[in-house]
């Protein structure tokens, strides 16, 4: 299961109640990913008195303009590495999309190739949208 997938799974599992007290006791032991989990309940979800509670819509829409950034500088750091020439292993997909999104909408087709071509294989295999970003670029720059 990806990371992502994971993250849902995490998210749906502790939507439906006051989650705080709940996360504290399943995660009382983990120091190594309580900065993952932070990001993870910034991302989705909104504190009020120090608990975790379901955002409305605008704040969905500050939360998921939030959660677009992170995943922009990401892909930044991705861009980073490829323009190093080192080969990318722990790859987000959603950093890809995003990052492919924002390449393409300031037509800067010639990046989302030479990204795709470091990308690991099974990232542009299991996603047809990040293969048609790859392809259409590529069709684009001729």
């Amino acid at each position: 299961m990806e990371r992502a997938e994971n993250n849902e799974l995490f998210v749906r599992l502790y939507v439906d109640a006051d989650i705080t007290p709940r996360l504290a006791r399943t995660l009382d032991y983990t120091n190594i990913c309580s900065a993952f989990v932070k990001t993870l309940l910034a991302e989705n979800f909104v504190q009020i008195n120090g608990k975790c509670k379901r955002p409305e819509v605008l704040e969905k829409r500050e939360l998921e303009a939030r959660r677009q950034q992170r995943l922009l500088r990401e892909f930044e750091t991705i861009l980073e590495q490829v323009r190093r020439g080192q080969k990318l292993e722990n790859v987000r997909k959603e950093a890809v999309l995003a990052g492919f999104a924002q390449l393409y909408r300031e037509k800067r087709f010639q990046e989302i190739p030479r990204v795709g071509r470091k990308l690991p294989p099974r990232i542009v295999e299991s996603s047809t949208e990040i293969y048609d970003f790859i392809d259409i670029a590529e069709a684009k720059v001729g």
